[in-house]
């Protein structure tokens, strides 16, 4: 869990390397070691859809528009004028197109942009083609500032006649490192009495009660 100590956003905060655990559950019990593994903190990617129509459009986002694209262009070609945004800040787009027969975009085929590295959510893009329909289809969600926000878990089951030593592991598929002390000395529990009850009213109910 991210602990949500600022309002501020920043940059994605990312693992990106070779010989980690890649787990399929949170108790990792089905784990390998994956070749090359990415793991993403708090940060969803924005994709938007666009169904083209039947003509040549344009794609404006922010105060800026690309380059007229043209049915039968390709999905590289689409990719190129899209990435000629420069005042912007949405920085890299990737575009996809599942419904293509091929390599070019015709009528009818739903083209998705994923804007790689912009952080947020992003207004829906225009397009020039009144006919073309835009739709998000995953909207995207920045982390908070790394650095003020902090990652916790909750230790249950302890018991209050014992002390306890929390110490921290970093690891990978080779194996772990050396544990850092989460707290210099060893914690004790203690069970204390509740506080008093606070805004305790009394009424007359009868002559006998209350």
């Amino acid at each position: 869990q991210i602990s949500k100590l600022s309002s501020h956003v920043s940059h994605k905060l990312s693992i990106d390397g070779s010989h980690l655990f890649e787990c399929a559950d949170e108790r990792k019990i089905s784990c390998l070691i994956a070749g090359n593994t990415v793991a993403d903190v708090e940060t969803t990617q924005e994709i938007q859809s666009i169904v083209v129509a039947s003509s040549s459009f344009s794609i404006t986002i922010g105060a800026e528009t690309s380059s007229v694209i043209h049915l039968g262009d390709s999905i590289m070609k689409v990719e190129e004028k899209l990435n000629t945004f420069g005042k912007i800040g949405v920085g890299k787009i990737s575009v996809t197109c599942p419904s293509c027969a091929g390599d070019t975009i015709s009528s009818g085929d739903t083209i998705l942009l994923h804007f790689m590295s912009h952080r947020g959510d992003i207004p829906p893009v225009d397009v020039s083609d009144p006919g073309a329909i835009v739709n998000e289809v995953i909207g995207g969600n920045s982390q908070f500032v790394v650095g003020r926000s902090s990652y916790s878990t909750i230790i249950s089951g302890l018991t209050s006649v014992k002390d306890w030593y929390v110490r921290i592991f970093a690891y990978n598929g080779i194996g772990g490192g050396r544990p850092g002390m989460a707290w210099p000395s060893p914690m004790r529990l203690f069970a204390v009495a509740p506080q008093p009850p606070e805004n305790v009213h009394v009424e007359v109910e009868s002559s006998r009660s209350l």
